[in-house]
């Protein structure tokens, strides 16, 4: 059976098998589908709905770029929640070895790999190189894609990931070929001269990323980096130590500062005790009110953020040899005024100085709203779907990741997993929490594909 058969007749899936589609096959999708594939007992159609030639990959490992590293080293980097040094033996690596990200985007491909060729002969997997621009789940979840019509499943996966990043309304009237709204996208960077001065706005794991992709190119290039606060990511101690044990902290009614009295108790130790808190993020941040929140991504998100994603130590060093070569400038500020003056632009910043520079790349991120995509859009016009706390990813039941419609219904035939997930557990985009939800929904598909089977 072909991809066209599959859209050209949803009835050709295999019958009476169980339909699951699954949108998004970026990591968390192929997570998903790798789970279903090797844990199924009944028959089982497995349809990835990514318009990407290549699964898994997504826009996290998508880049081949030998400098871009993971932020967590290999030991800690495991897909399978049962195998926690599967990662390290499969890339044969040293325990505190940070691996390529392109490495990491090819073991989730092979775990994929692995995972069909082991299947059962009645479990199959299709992937369908269109993005999904509309869902319903009455009679059943459905999906449409583009050029083609309605396909029916049992169960829906929504595992897009972040949504992509928003230009900045005042760089819009710039010209195209002196702005990049979005580094992550093929040949993004292609259009910086090999001797440029690039404003770079934003100065996360990100900004760290692109910064060494474009000074590595020559000698001449250099960057200003901008942000209000003038914070980066801290970096990883050498070699690692595994956390200390998780704290006893209260999940209901939560304070943050004694979470920030927590971690600071430990003095130049912070970092295992950051890491400790790993287990019961999802707990504090559900045990906070909704005004507390709001008080915490204003005044101590920023914070935790550059202490929580860290960066590699291989990464850090190279990116401070640049910083002492004089080729990067930091900048604590924000843009007050931006124009074209000639053929470069200027920036006036609210500092009062002024930049005049070749190209501006803008790596603030993804806001995590999903009113600003097409198919967040419709999910919440249909009532599917609502946002999520502080308007990030959708409304969910933390523990499977169903949606809860806007009458407060759980659409319990429509599960998401990874950032999807970010406004309701807050923290819902790296591997350690993705391996575990993945498996989760797994669980949760397999066992109802088994009712179903026996119902028939």
């Amino acid at each position: 059976m072909t991809i066209a058969d599959v859209i050209s007749d949803p009835a050709a899936l295999t019958a009476p098998a169980y339909r699951v589609g699954i949108v998004g096959g970026g990591a968390s999708g192929a997570l998903v589908a790798a789970r279903l594939l090797r844990d199924a007992t009944t028959a089982l159609d497995v349809v990835i709905f990514e318009p990407r030639a290549e699964l898994a990959k997504g826009v996290a490992y998508e880049t081949t770029d030998p400098l871009h590293l993971l932020n967590v080293p290999a030991r800690n980097m495991s897909a399978l929640t049962e195998d926690a040094d599967h990662f390290r033996r499969w890339a044969d690596c040293g325990e505190n070895d940070f691996a390529t990200r392109d490495l990491y985007g090819r073991y989730l491909q092979a775990l994929v790999r692995d995972a069909e060729a082991g299947a059962r002969p009645d479990v199959t997997l299709n992937h369908v190189r269109s993005a999904v621009i509309d869902l319903g789940v009455v009679p059943r979840p459905w999906v449409v894609t583009r050029g083609h019509g309605i396909v029916e499943f049992d169960m829906l996966v929504l595992a897009t990931g972040h949504d992509e990043p928003v230009l900045p309304t005042m760089l819009q009237g710039l010209p195209a070929a002196r702005v990049t709204g979005n580094p992550w996208l093929p040949s993004a960077l292609d259009a910086i001269a090999d001797d440029a001065d690039v404003l770079i706005i934003g100065t996360g794991l990100t900004f760290v990323d692109v910064a060494l992709s474009i000074l590595t190119r020559t000698t001449t290039t250099r960057v200003h980096a901008l942000s209000r606060y003038g914070l980066l990511p801290q970096v990883h101690e050498e070699p690692w130590r595994p956390a200390h044990p998780t704290p006893d902290l209260p999940t209901r009614r939560v304070d943050p500062r004694q979470v920030v009295d927590y971690v600071t108790s430990f003095g130049d130790d912070w970092r295992r005790a950051f890491d400790s808190l790993r287990p019961i993020t999802g707990d504090l941040w559900l045990g906070m009110s909704d005004a507390t929140r709001q008080a915490f991504v204003r005044h101590l998100a920023r914070y935790w953020n550059v202490h929580r994603h860290r960066m590699a130590p291989e990464v850090a060093r190279r990116f401070e040899e640049f910083r002492a070569a004089g080729r990067v400038d930091m900048h604590k500020a924000h843009v007050s005024e931006i124009s074209m003056d000639g053929d470069r632009v200027r920036a006036e910043l609210s500092d009062g100085s002024v930049l005049d520079v070749d190209h501006v790349v803008v790596c603030t991120g993804p806001s995590g709203d999903m009113t600003g995509n097409r198919l967040g859009q419709m999910l919440i016009r249909h009532g599917i779907a609502q946002p999520g706390p502080l308007g990030v990813g959708y409304l969910v039941d933390p523990r499977t990741g169903a949606l809860i419609a806007q009458d407060g219904h759980h659409n319990t035939s429509v599960v998401t997993i990874g950032p999807l997930r970010r406004g309701v557990l807050w923290e819902s985009i790296a591997m350690p929490e993705i391996r575990v939800q993945a498996t989760d929904v797994a669980a949760g598909v397999l066992a109802r594909a088994q009712k179903a089977a026996l119902s028939r």
